[in-house]
């Protein structure tokens, strides 16, 4: 045997030794440890927006429906017209992909004129991993619990928190109030503590609603989530409008320039005490939560219910997140 041969035959048996040491335990399956996935960038993104007809109905939802071949991966939507006293009551993706759902209602005096809803839905060819997900509300309804940012979101509320699994980007999502619609002011966040998601810890989305006027309804809340495999250039960005802005407050969001919308969250939050000793909550309604068609960036609107304009700036405000990625035809 010559001498290349001989070192050739010495490195295979200490690489066979090395193995049967170190390698796999014994009763260990190989198959245990899942394989590290390729982030992989998002195909055929593109917003579809669908308005209902004029209307004076207490309620109204709409739809906006995904292209063939497409699944829903986000969405938001917008009330036209309404005087100040119709507000979205919820916001969600359709359970098999096909579009986005939403609805808005009058406020307990009804609003007399007619309005229409907005409905956005963002589609895209079907990313691996698709799952979406949700979960409900507990029995209870819990006094003046913390959201994320550490403000109170009032004094009756119901909340269900949906989480992606392990290592799954959260694309977006929604909340659906299954009873009391009208009488319920509705938020959802999704995302970690941090401004991106981290890669150990699982995407969780969390949906709210407020009970108006603190009134005996007890209704179900339902979160849902959208969660994907690992997106190429996946992140999370956040905005809140702190401004002294007392008709009308907006946040605007938008994803890292290059970069796409996949979905959007929005809530609003009670910063300081009511005036008069009011729930701000009885005086808040959500208008808007609308992604531009480019889908680079958000608006999320609120405005005060029309009896209680003498709230002021330091009682509430609005904030949100966009869910972005890299895209390709």
């Amino acid at each position: 045997m010559g001498w290349n041969a001989r070192i050739v035959a010495g490195v295979a048996v200490l690489a066979l030794a090395a193995g049967c040491q170190g390698g796999q335990k014994s009763g260990e399956d190989p198959r245990s440890t899942p394989p590290v996935k390729t982030p992989l960038p998002v195909q055929g993104l593109e917003r579809i927006k669908a308005v209902s007809d004029r209307s004076s109905g207490a309620s109204q939802e709409m739809v906006a429906r995904c292209p063939a071949g497409k699944k829903v991966l986000g969405g938001g939507g917008q009330v036209i017209g309404g005087g100040r006293e119709v507000r979205m009551s919820g916001l969600r993706p359709q359970p098999d992909g096909s579009g986005y759902w939403v609805r808005a209602d009058e406020d307990g005096d009804g609003y007399a004129k007619a309005w229409s809803l907005e409905a956005y839905a963002m589609c895209a060819r079907e990313p691996a991993g698709l799952e979406y997900l949700t979960a409900k509300s507990q029995d209870s309804v819990h006094p003046n619990e913390e959201l994320p940012l550490g403000m109170l979101i009032g004094d009756r509320r119901r909340g269900a928190i949906v989480t992606c699994p392990a290592g799954k980007n959260l694309t977006g999502g929604g909340v659906e109030v299954l009873e009391a619609s009208g009488n319920a002011v509705v938020s959802f966040t999704g995302g970690t503590n941090g401004e991106t998601e981290g890669e150990d810890e699982p995407a969780e989305l969390t949906a709210r609603a407020f009970l108006k006027g603190g009134g005996t309804a007890n209704p179900q809340i339902v979160g849902h989530a959208v969660c994907v495999d690992p997106l190429e250039k996946y992140h999370r960005m956040s905005n809140r409008d702190l401004s002294f802005e007392v008709e009308k407050k907006e946040s605007k969001v938008s994803c890292v320039e290059g970069m796409r919308m996949l979905g959007l969250s929005v809530y609003v939050v009670q910063t300081g005490e009511p005036v008069a000793g009011e729930n701000i909550f009885d005086a808040l309604t959500l208008i808007g939560a609308v992604p531009n068609e480019k889908l680079e960036k958000a608006v999320l609107a609120a405005v005060p219910h029309a009896e209680f304009k003498e709230h002021n700036d330091s009682t509430w405000l609005i904030g949100g997140s966009v869910y972005c990625a890299k895209t390709v035809p």
